[in-house]
């Protein structure tokens, strides 16, 4: 009977893999960059909630000046 036996393991010989994502940033315009750090921003959770409630006072006080009018 047979046995069994596994090759031997294949020798890699390249250089070392890139990280995709640091050459990305490395290449990205100042437009590029401001843009992310502006998206970053207006996309938080804090952002989106104190904008609400700047857009509620806004209303109310509409509101109240067009009643007192």
């Amino acid at each position: 009977m047979n046995t069994l036996s596994f090759p031997k393991a294949y020798k890699h010989e390249h250089p070392p893999i890139k990280d995709i994502n640091e050459i990305i940033e490395t290449k990205k315009t100042a437009g590029q960059k401001a843009a992310d750090r502006i998206a970053a921003i207006m996309g938080s959770w804090k952002f989106l909630i104190i904008q609400s409630i700047v857009i509620v006072l806004w209303i109310t006080v509409n509101i109240a000046a067009y009643i007192n009018k």
